[in-house]
C-alpha cells in the first residue's frame, strides 16, 4: 500500500500483489497512518472483506471515501454531517459535490438472526446500481437498534464498493465480531473482533449449511437482450428467497457492466488479462462456488460466433461442462434457437436445457403477445427504469419457478 499526501483528500491505494488475498492474509495486512483531520480515499481492486478489514482500521478518520471507477470520484461514506454522504470528492481539490450514477435501484435490507451472529442483508432490485445519494436516507440507527452487540454482525449482499464500506464504517465496532459474507467462501470473513471469545481476524465463520448450489447459463447469440433476462431471473429468484450469484461467462467482456462508466479502467483490466485467463479464472469461480451456500449462480455465457456458424465455442464448451442447466434467450430470425439447440444437443448431450425463448426486440415497443415461448422488449433503459412488459415478467417467474424445482 501507498499514501498519496499530493492535495486533498489522503488517497490510500492498494494493489494485490499476484491478484489474489486469502482471508488468512488479512492479519499481515499493514495499512499505512493517516492524517484522521483530513480526508481519506480508499482506492484499489479488492474484495468487500478486504475493504472493510481497512475502512475499520482507519475509521477515527473524519472523512472517509472510497474510489468510484464510473465517476472518477471518492464517494463520501463516512462524515461528521449526513448531507455530505453520497457525494463525490476531487481526488485532487477535495471539492466535494452531488453525483449521479443514473441508476434506478432501490435498497431492502433486513435484519436475520443465528444464535452467534446477526446479519445484515442489502440487497438492490430494480437495477443493479443505487444512486451514492441513498446514503443520507439509511436509517443506520434503527438498523443498530435492532442488532444484538453481544453477538457477532455480519454484512451481507452484492452492492458498490462505496456502499459497502458505508455499512463497515458503521457497524464494524458495534458487535463482538464483525465480518463479511462471501458466497465463494461459504461464510463471513471476520475482519475486526472487539471480545477474547470473538474468532480471530481472517477467520472464515461458516454462515449455514447448504444444498448443492445450482448453477444456471444463459446463452443465446449477441445482442439477443441475455444480460437484461439474467437480471430479470436474479430478481425473480431473489424475491422467492434464494440467495444468488451472478458469474460473468465472457471471456471476451472486459469486466463487469460498470465498465462502461470507466473507460480508461476498462481498457487498462482487458489489457492486462487475456482470453484465456478470464477463461481460468471463470473456471476456477464456478469450481469454488459449489463449496458455497449460495442457492443459484447465474451465469452469463457469451454468444459465441455465430457469423462463423459457431456458437459453443471451445471456451463456451469449457464453460458450459460445469453447468447444471442451460437457458436458451436469443432473436430466432434466422433460426438461431434450433441451431442452439443443435449445437448443445451435439457438444453437450447430457446438459439439461431449463427453456429455449424467442427474444423479440422493437424499439416502439408494439407488440403481440400471443406468440408462446417468447419474451419482449429486453431492453437495459427499460430494465432500469422498471418498464419491462408484464408478458415478459410472467415468462421470468415461470422460469424462476423452474429453477426453484430443479434437482
Amino acid at each position: 500500500m501507498r499514501n498519496s499526501y499530493s492535495g486533498a483528500p489522503q488517497v490510500l491505494e492498494f494493489r494485490i500483489e499476484g491478484g489474489v488475498l486469502s482471508p488468512s492474509d488479512l492479519p499481515g495486512v499493514r495499512v499505512p497512518r493517516v492524517d484522521p483531520t483530513r480526508p481519506v480515499v480508499v482506492s484499489g481492486r479488492g474484495p468487500h472483506w478486504l475493504y472493510a478489514y481497512i475502512i475499520h482500521e482507519i475509521h477515527f478518520a473524519r472523512i472517509l471515501g472510497t474510489f468510484e471507477p464510473r465517476l472518477g470520484k471518492g464517494i463520501v461514506v463516512h462524515a461528521p454531517t449526513t448531507e455530505l454522504l453520497g457525494k463525490g470528492m476531487d481526488l485532487k481539490t477535495g471539492e466535494v459535490a452531488p453525483v449521479s450514477l443514473g441508476a434506478k435501484g432501490k435498497l431492502r435490507m433486513r435484519i436475520l438472526s443465528s444464535q452467534k451472529f446477526d446479519i445484515v442483508e442489502v440487497q438492490i432490485v430494480g437495477d443493479r446500481f443505487v444512486e451514492p445519494s441513498v446514503l443520507q436516507s439509511i436509517d443506520i440507527r434503527g438498523i443498530l437498534e435492532r442488532l444484538d452487540s453481544q453477538k457477532g454482525i455480519v454484512l451481507s449482499g452484492l452492492m458498490p464498493i462505496w456502499l459497502g464500506a458505508f455499512f463497515h464504517a458503521e457497524l464494524a465496532n458495534y458487535g463482538r465480531w464483525y465480518g463479511v459474507y462471501d458466497p465463494r467462501l461459504g461464510g463471513a470473513v471476520v475482519v475486526a473482533r472487539h471480545h477474547p471469545d470473538a474468532p480471530e481476524v481472517g477467520v472464515v465463520v461458516p454462515v449455514r449449511a447448504s444444498s448443492k448450489p445450482r448453477i444456471i447459463a444463459v446463452v443465446g447469440d449477441p445482442n439477443s437482450g441475455k444480460s437484461v433476462f439474467l437480471n430479470l431471473l436474479n430478481d425473480a429468484l431473489r424475491e422467492r428467497g434464494l440467495i444468488t450469484l451472478t458469474q460473468e461467462g465472457d471471456i471476451f467482456a472486459p469486466t463487469q457492466n460498470w465498465s462502461l462508466y470507466a473507460p480508461e479502467l476498462r481498457k487498462r483490466l482487458k489489457r492486462d488479462m487475456k482470453p484465456r485467463e478470464r477463461l481460468s479464472w471463470i473456471l476456477r469461480s464456478l469450481e469454488g462456488v459449489r463449496s458455497s451456500s449460495v442457492d443459484v449462480v447465474l451465469v452469463d455465457v457469451g454468444g459465441g460466433r455465430p457469423d462463423d456458424g459457431i456458437r459453443v465455442t471451445e471456451e463456451n464448451e469449457e464453460i458450459l461442462k460445469r453447468v447444471d442447466a442451460v437457458i436458451i434467450v436469443s432473436r430466432n430470425d434466422r433460426g438461431q434457437i434450433e441451431a442452439w439447440k443443435w449445437e448443445l444437443a451435439e457438444k453437450l448431450p447430457g446438459l439439461r436445457v431449463l427453456a429455449a425463448l424467442e427474444s423479440i426486440y422493437d424499439p416502439s415497443g408494439n407488440y403481440d403477445f400471443s406468440k408462446e415461448n417468447a419474451v419482449w422488449h429486453l431492453d437495459r433503459t427499460a430494465y432500469a427504469n422498471r418498464e419491462i412488459p408484464e408478458e415478459t415478467l410472467r415468462v421470468v417467474d415461470a422460469v424462476a419457478e423452474e429453477v426453484v424445482r430443479l434437482d
